[in-house]
Protein backbone atom coordinates (compact mmCIF):
# COMPACT_ATOMS: atom_id res chain seq x y z
CA UNK A 1 0.00 0.00 0.00
CA UNK A 2 2.92 2.27 0.79
CA UNK A 3 4.75 1.94 -2.12
CA UNK A 4 1.53 2.07 -4.22
CA UNK A 5 0.72 5.76 -2.46
CA UNK A 6 4.81 6.13 -2.98
CA UNK A 7 4.62 5.75 -7.20
CA UNK A 8 1.23 7.56 -7.19
CA UNK A 9 2.51 10.37 -5.67
CA UNK A 10 5.81 10.49 -8.14
CA UNK A 11 3.70 9.89 -11.08
CA UNK A 12 1.45 13.11 -10.02
CA UNK A 13 4.63 14.96 -9.47
CA UNK A 14 6.10 14.25 -13.00
CA UNK A 15 2.63 15.29 -14.18
CA UNK A 16 2.88 18.66 -12.37
CA UNK A 17 5.82 19.30 -13.43
CA UNK A 18 5.38 19.26 -17.30
CA UNK A 19 2.21 21.49 -16.32
CA UNK A 20 3.57 23.49 -13.84
CA UNK A 21 6.82 24.55 -15.95
CA UNK A 22 5.93 26.80 -18.19
CA UNK A 23 9.47 26.89 -20.95
CA UNK A 24 7.80 30.26 -22.29
CA UNK A 25 7.92 31.90 -18.64
CA UNK A 26 10.71 30.62 -17.24
CA UNK A 27 14.08 31.93 -18.22
CA UNK A 28 17.62 30.08 -17.69
CA UNK A 29 20.45 32.35 -17.33
CA UNK A 30 24.21 31.70 -16.99
CA UNK A 31 26.87 34.51 -16.03
CA UNK A 32 30.20 35.07 -15.01
CA UNK A 33 31.86 37.30 -12.25
CA UNK A 34 34.57 38.59 -14.50
CA UNK A 35 35.23 37.40 -18.06
CA UNK A 36 39.10 36.39 -18.37
CA UNK A 37 40.23 33.74 -16.01
CA UNK A 38 44.15 33.16 -15.56
CA UNK A 39 46.13 29.76 -14.62
CA UNK A 40 44.24 27.80 -12.64
CA UNK A 41 41.89 30.39 -11.07
CA UNK A 42 38.77 29.46 -10.28
CA UNK A 43 36.06 29.65 -13.30
CA UNK A 44 32.86 30.30 -11.01
CA UNK A 45 29.59 30.50 -13.41
CA UNK A 46 26.17 31.03 -11.62
CA UNK A 47 23.31 29.48 -13.17
CA UNK A 48 19.74 30.98 -12.75
CA UNK A 49 16.17 29.98 -13.22
CA UNK A 50 13.54 33.11 -12.85
CA UNK A 51 10.01 33.15 -12.92
CA UNK A 52 9.12 35.42 -15.91
CA UNK A 53 5.76 35.10 -15.95
CA UNK A 54 2.58 35.85 -14.23
CA UNK A 55 1.52 32.29 -12.06
CA UNK A 56 3.54 30.35 -9.81
CA UNK A 57 6.37 28.16 -11.09
CA UNK A 58 6.95 24.71 -10.21
CA UNK A 59 10.30 22.36 -10.95
CA UNK A 60 11.89 19.42 -9.36
CA UNK A 61 15.71 19.17 -8.61
CA UNK A 62 17.36 15.76 -8.32
CA UNK A 63 19.73 14.80 -5.37
CA UNK A 64 21.74 14.21 -8.26
CA UNK A 65 21.88 18.45 -9.82
CA UNK A 66 23.84 17.44 -12.84
CA UNK A 67 20.56 15.10 -13.74
CA UNK A 68 18.82 18.75 -13.19
CA UNK A 69 21.50 20.98 -14.08
CA UNK A 70 23.84 20.54 -17.72
CA UNK A 71 26.48 22.92 -19.44
CA UNK A 72 27.70 22.22 -22.88
CA UNK A 73 31.12 23.72 -23.00
CA UNK A 74 32.78 24.61 -26.42
CA UNK A 75 36.10 26.39 -27.65
CA UNK A 76 35.98 29.22 -30.25
CA UNK A 77 36.67 26.39 -33.24
CA UNK A 78 33.05 24.66 -32.15
CA UNK A 79 34.79 21.58 -30.55
CA UNK A 80 32.64 19.71 -27.55
CA UNK A 81 34.86 19.80 -24.26
CA UNK A 82 33.70 16.52 -22.73
CA UNK A 83 33.63 16.17 -18.89
CA UNK A 84 36.16 15.56 -16.74
CA UNK A 85 37.29 11.65 -15.83
CA UNK A 86 36.40 12.49 -12.26
CA UNK A 87 32.87 14.13 -13.02
CA UNK A 88 32.46 10.96 -15.40
CA UNK A 89 33.65 7.93 -12.76
CA UNK A 90 31.24 10.34 -10.42
CA UNK A 91 28.13 10.13 -12.60
CA UNK A 92 28.71 6.66 -14.06
CA UNK A 93 26.91 4.07 -11.99
CA UNK A 94 25.14 6.39 -9.75
CA UNK A 95 21.72 6.69 -9.67
CA UNK A 96 18.93 9.37 -8.03
CA UNK A 97 16.80 8.62 -5.06
CA UNK A 98 13.22 10.25 -5.73
CA UNK A 99 13.02 10.50 -1.90
CA UNK A 100 15.56 13.19 -2.04
CA UNK A 101 14.29 15.34 -4.81
CA UNK A 102 13.85 18.98 -4.14
CA UNK A 103 10.33 20.28 -5.00
CA UNK A 104 10.98 24.30 -5.98
CA UNK A 105 8.10 26.57 -6.01
CA UNK A 106 8.52 30.16 -7.82
CA UNK A 107 6.42 33.24 -7.68
CA UNK A 108 6.75 35.59 -10.62
CA UNK A 109 9.44 37.75 -10.52
CA UNK A 110 11.22 34.90 -7.81
CA UNK A 111 14.32 33.13 -9.01
CA UNK A 112 16.85 29.93 -8.16
CA UNK A 113 20.47 29.77 -8.62
CA UNK A 114 23.28 27.99 -7.89
CA UNK A 115 27.31 28.68 -8.72
CA UNK A 116 29.71 26.03 -10.45
CA UNK A 117 33.28 25.91 -11.26
CA UNK A 118 33.54 24.65 -14.92
CA UNK A 119 37.17 23.37 -13.66
CA UNK A 120 35.40 20.80 -11.34
CA UNK A 121 33.69 19.40 -14.54
CA UNK A 122 36.10 19.74 -17.20
CA UNK A 123 39.65 20.11 -18.06
CA UNK A 124 40.51 23.73 -19.45
CA UNK A 125 44.05 23.18 -20.17
CA UNK A 126 44.25 25.62 -23.29
CA UNK A 127 44.53 29.22 -23.38
CA UNK A 128 41.35 30.49 -26.24
CA UNK A 129 38.14 31.44 -26.02
CA UNK A 130 35.10 29.18 -24.70
CA UNK A 131 31.72 29.22 -25.32
CA UNK A 132 29.31 27.90 -22.29
CA UNK A 133 25.35 26.89 -22.77
CA UNK A 134 22.97 25.93 -19.63
CA UNK A 135 20.63 23.13 -19.60
CA UNK A 136 18.17 23.17 -17.26
CA UNK A 137 15.89 19.66 -16.76
CA UNK A 138 12.51 20.64 -14.66
CA UNK A 139 11.63 17.35 -13.94
CA UNK A 140 14.55 14.58 -13.45
CA UNK A 141 12.66 11.39 -14.51
CA UNK A 142 11.51 13.33 -18.30
CA UNK A 143 14.59 14.34 -20.25
CA UNK A 144 12.00 15.35 -22.56
CA UNK A 145 11.58 18.66 -21.30
CA UNK A 146 14.38 21.27 -21.41
CA UNK A 147 15.49 24.66 -21.48
CA UNK A 148 18.36 25.90 -22.86
CA UNK A 149 20.40 29.16 -21.65
CA UNK A 150 21.94 31.87 -24.38
CA UNK A 151 25.74 31.52 -25.34
CA UNK A 152 28.15 33.30 -23.33
CA UNK A 153 31.51 34.07 -23.54
CA UNK A 154 34.96 33.42 -21.26
CA UNK A 155 38.64 33.61 -22.39
CA UNK A 156 41.07 31.37 -20.53
CA UNK A 157 44.62 33.35 -20.76
CA UNK A 158 47.92 32.13 -19.17
CA UNK A 159 49.32 34.06 -15.74
CA UNK A 160 51.14 36.84 -16.19
CA UNK A 161 55.11 35.14 -15.75
CA UNK A 162 53.64 33.06 -18.39
CA UNK A 163 52.13 35.35 -20.80
CA UNK A 164 55.75 37.15 -20.58
CA UNK A 165 57.46 33.99 -21.67
CA UNK A 166 55.49 33.35 -24.74
CA UNK A 167 55.93 37.22 -25.33
CA UNK A 168 59.81 36.36 -25.05
CA UNK A 169 59.54 33.27 -27.20
CA UNK A 170 57.07 34.92 -29.63
CA UNK A 171 60.32 37.74 -30.01
CA UNK A 172 63.03 35.14 -29.95
CA UNK A 173 61.42 33.41 -33.16
CA UNK A 174 60.55 36.11 -34.76
CA UNK A 175 64.28 37.07 -34.67
CA UNK A 176 65.42 34.06 -35.63
CA UNK A 177 62.74 33.83 -39.23
CA UNK A 178 63.89 37.45 -39.80
CA UNK A 179 68.01 35.99 -39.62
CA UNK A 180 66.94 33.31 -42.13
CA UNK A 181 66.67 35.19 -44.91
CA UNK A 182 70.29 36.52 -44.42
CA UNK A 183 71.46 32.42 -44.41
CA UNK A 184 73.15 30.79 -47.13
CA UNK A 185 72.11 27.20 -48.07
CA UNK A 186 74.54 25.33 -46.31
CA UNK A 187 73.92 27.57 -43.24
CA UNK A 188 70.38 26.82 -43.31
CA UNK A 189 71.48 22.79 -43.31
CA UNK A 190 73.62 24.05 -40.43
CA UNK A 191 71.12 25.59 -38.16
CA UNK A 192 68.60 22.38 -39.44
CA UNK A 193 70.91 19.98 -37.87
CA UNK A 194 72.05 21.85 -35.11
CA UNK A 195 68.23 22.07 -34.34
CA UNK A 196 68.10 18.54 -34.71
CA UNK A 197 70.66 18.07 -31.86
CA UNK A 198 68.89 20.09 -29.18
CA UNK A 199 65.42 18.90 -30.10
CA UNK A 200 64.93 22.20 -30.54
CA UNK A 201 61.48 21.29 -33.06
CA UNK A 202 60.10 25.11 -33.14
CA UNK A 203 62.82 26.09 -34.89
CA UNK A 204 64.05 23.01 -36.91
CA UNK A 205 60.35 23.51 -38.69
CA UNK A 206 61.40 26.89 -39.55
CA UNK A 207 64.10 25.64 -41.80
CA UNK A 208 61.24 23.65 -44.24
CA UNK A 209 58.72 24.57 -46.42
CA UNK A 210 56.29 22.12 -45.14
CA UNK A 211 53.96 22.19 -48.68
CA UNK A 212 56.76 21.09 -50.79
CA UNK A 213 58.55 19.12 -48.59
CA UNK A 214 55.39 16.47 -47.52
CA UNK A 215 55.50 15.57 -51.27
CA UNK A 216 57.69 13.41 -50.45
CA UNK A 217 55.93 10.86 -48.22
CA UNK A 218 53.86 9.03 -50.23
CA UNK A 219 50.70 8.64 -47.58
CA UNK A 220 50.85 12.87 -46.92
CA UNK A 221 51.24 13.81 -50.62
CA UNK A 222 48.44 11.75 -52.14
CA UNK A 223 45.89 12.85 -49.41
CA UNK A 224 47.24 16.32 -49.60
CA UNK A 225 47.32 16.35 -53.68
CA UNK A 226 44.11 14.40 -53.97
CA UNK A 227 41.56 16.80 -51.26
CA UNK A 228 40.49 20.57 -52.06
CA UNK A 229 39.08 20.85 -49.17
CA UNK A 230 41.21 23.75 -47.41
CA UNK A 231 40.42 23.13 -43.78
CA UNK A 232 41.17 19.20 -44.27
CA UNK A 233 44.89 20.34 -46.16
CA UNK A 234 45.70 22.94 -43.02
CA UNK A 235 45.18 19.57 -40.43
CA UNK A 236 47.08 17.42 -42.90
CA UNK A 237 50.06 19.89 -42.44
CA UNK A 238 49.95 20.13 -38.57
CA UNK A 239 49.80 16.52 -38.44
CA UNK A 240 53.08 16.03 -41.09
CA UNK A 241 54.76 18.35 -38.72
CA UNK A 242 54.10 16.08 -35.92
CA UNK A 243 55.28 13.39 -37.95
CA UNK A 244 58.02 14.77 -39.15
CA UNK A 245 59.73 15.99 -36.11
CA UNK A 246 59.21 12.46 -35.16
CA UNK A 247 60.94 10.81 -38.32
CA UNK A 248 64.00 12.98 -37.51
CA UNK A 249 64.22 12.17 -33.34
CA UNK A 250 66.93 10.00 -34.61
CA UNK A 251 70.03 9.69 -32.40
CA UNK A 252 73.01 11.70 -35.00
CA UNK A 253 75.99 12.39 -33.13
CA UNK A 254 77.75 14.09 -35.80
CA UNK A 255 77.16 16.02 -39.31
CA UNK A 256 79.77 17.04 -41.99
CA UNK A 257 78.96 19.39 -44.84
CA UNK A 258 80.65 18.35 -47.97
CA UNK A 259 79.69 20.46 -50.71
CA UNK A 260 76.79 23.60 -51.84
CA UNK A 261 75.75 24.17 -55.08
CA UNK A 262 73.42 26.82 -55.95
CA UNK A 263 71.85 27.73 -59.20
CA UNK A 264 69.82 30.57 -59.30
CA UNK A 265 66.98 29.76 -57.24
CA UNK A 266 67.48 26.57 -56.22
CA UNK A 267 70.74 25.18 -54.29
CA UNK A 268 71.64 21.28 -52.91
CA UNK A 269 73.71 20.57 -49.94
CA UNK A 270 75.46 17.42 -49.51
CA UNK A 271 75.91 16.50 -46.23
CA UNK A 272 77.60 13.34 -44.12
CA UNK A 273 76.51 12.45 -41.02
CA UNK A 274 76.70 10.05 -38.25
CA UNK A 275 74.05 7.69 -36.19
CA UNK A 276 75.12 5.28 -33.28
CA UNK A 277 72.37 3.27 -32.80
CA UNK A 278 73.43 1.37 -29.50
CA UNK A 279 77.02 0.31 -30.41
CA UNK A 280 76.86 0.56 -33.71
CA UNK A 281 77.95 3.42 -36.21
CA UNK A 282 76.15 4.29 -39.09
CA UNK A 283 77.34 6.62 -41.64
CA UNK A 284 74.60 8.31 -43.51
CA UNK A 285 74.46 10.44 -46.38
CA UNK A 286 72.01 13.57 -47.24
CA UNK A 287 71.30 15.41 -50.14
CA UNK A 288 69.31 18.74 -49.46
CA UNK A 289 67.22 20.61 -52.14
CA UNK A 290 66.45 24.15 -51.51
CA UNK A 291 65.02 26.84 -52.98
CA UNK A 292 64.61 30.52 -52.10
CA UNK A 293 61.36 31.95 -51.25
CA UNK A 294 60.00 35.59 -51.85
CA UNK A 295 60.74 36.80 -48.48
CA UNK A 296 64.63 35.82 -50.03
CA UNK A 297 65.09 32.55 -47.35
CA UNK A 298 66.14 29.53 -48.13
CA UNK A 299 63.78 26.79 -47.61
CA UNK A 300 64.54 22.97 -47.81
CA UNK A 301 61.97 21.16 -49.98
CA UNK A 302 63.26 17.36 -50.28
CA UNK A 303 66.29 15.70 -49.60
CA UNK A 304 67.51 12.28 -50.38
CA UNK A 305 68.96 9.40 -47.65
CA UNK A 306 71.70 6.96 -48.68
CA UNK A 307 73.66 4.74 -46.05
CA UNK A 308 77.45 4.53 -46.76
CA UNK A 309 78.44 1.74 -45.05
Amino acid sequence: MVLLLFLTLMMTTSVYTQSAFDTNDNSIEISFIKQNYQGDESIDIEFSIENKGTQESFFVLSDILDQSINFELKTSRNEVIDINHNTDVRLTGTFSNPALYRYINLMPGESFSRIFNLRDLYNINTYETFYVKGVFFPDPDNRSIFINSDNTSFTHTPPPLVQQKISDDLIKRTQEINNLATLLPNEIVQSFFDAQFVKDWGKFLLHIDTERLISIFYNYAIQYNNSTDGTFRLELIEKFKVFFTTHWDIPLISYDIKETIIKGQEATVTVDAMESIRFTNRKIRYVFTLYRNTAGAWLISSYTVLSLN
